[in-house]
């Protein structure tokens, strides 16, 4: 008997159950082979260098040209790579030394492989943030220069918009200051230009009434020198939601909650919220009012949680004789 082959054969990403059902086929057929001088052994190699490859080694030993013949078929039809093994035995030392050495070649490249992109992810880790910080900025810087017009003539960009009256002296000291942070030879040139264009509507506002102007605004926003609507709706809106909530019990719980928010608005503010928690957090002074108002329309309905809380009498108006009932309000006398 004759030294023959090894074979190996793999299938990358699949689970464990097919490959090894494979492997049953293979060793299946080479004992099918009609010759009785074949002998095979079967090994499983799991190999972990890049990322996991699972291998099923084959040592086939055999006799004649004709089982050669069909085991190559064999081979061929699953896809097995092939390697002669050699019959003298310094043949086979040398193969041995040859494969162990590039293996470890393999293992010395992927390690020092590894070990780059450990440093190049920390290092990444690292610049992370300033390098977001940095792309914002630049962002930032592109999106508003997009906006501004190009004048070939003086070879300048030219920027026109709207501003507060008031805001003019700030928005030149910042100009100013712009120019001198920047180094530049040239200032910019702030001018005042007069035009017959309607001027947008602008409201100042502070975190008190900005609520209330974002509900106004939620209707409609008023033309410029109209009438604002906000100043009044500071009163109206809470005092109505109170004519229908009217319970000093339920307002004493909006209250403290509301509080709550008050009291601890600047961690709050620099937090990231829920969508439902920002809203609130966001409409805490209306929620204010609106507690308020409450309390004073549930002590003037006597409601305190849904229930009757008669703190004062319970009518100016009594009865009287007895044939007085709710029915009735003839027979009934003012209390002075």
């Amino acid at each position: 008997m004759e030294w023959g082959w090894v074979f190996y054969m793999y299938l990358q990403n699949h689970t464990l159950k097919p490959r090894r059902s494979l492997l049953n086929i293979f060793k299946t057929l080479i004992i099918q082979t009609p010759s009785n001088k074949i002998l095979q052994s079967t090994s499983f190699f799991p190999q972990t260098l890049v990322h996991v490859v699972e291998k099923n080694v084959f040592l086939v030993f055999f006799s004649g040209e004709r089982a050669k013949s069909k085991i190559l078929k064999i081979c061929e039809a699953f896809g097995a790579n092939r390697h002669p093994f050699a019959e003298d035995v310094g043949e086979q030392e040398q193969s041995i030394t040859e494969a162990s050495g590039k293996i470890s070649e393999i293992k010395t490249t992927i390690d020092a492989g590894l070990l780059h992109r450990g440093n190049l992810l920390q290092t990444i880790g690292e610049e992370y943030e300033q390098w977001n910080l940095l792309v914002r900025r630049e962002k930032s810087i592109y999106h508003t220069l997009n906006m501004l017009s190009i004048d070939l003539t003086k070879k300048c960009l030219v920027a026109e918009g709207w501003s507060p009256i008031y805001a003019t002296e700030q928005i030149q000291d910042a100009l100013e200051r712009a120019t001198i942070d920047s180094n530049s030879q040239v200032g910019a040139i702030f001018q005042v230009l007069h035009t017959k264009e309607l001027p947008p509507t602008f409201f100042r506002t502070n975190k008190f009434t900005d609520s209330f102007q974002t509900i106004v605004d939620a209707y409609g926003v008023a033309k410029y020198q109209e009438a604002n609507l906000g100043v009044y709706t500071i009163v109206t809106f809470p005092f109505l939601f109170a004519v229908t909530f009217g319970d000093w019990g339920h307002g004493i719980c909006l209250l403290l909650a509301t509080l709550v928010l008050i009291f601890k608005e600047k961690k709050y503010s620099t937090q990231k919220l829920g969508d439902i928690i920002e809203m609130t957090f966001e409409g805490r002074y209306v929620i204010l009012l609106m507690s308020l108002f409450s309390i004073y329309t549930g002590l003037i309905y006597n409601e305190f949680f849904s229930v009757p809380f008669e703190l004062f009498s319970p009518s100016v108006y009594v009865c009287r004789d007895a044939s007085c009932g709710y029915s009735s309000t003839s027979p009934l006398n003012h209390i002075l």
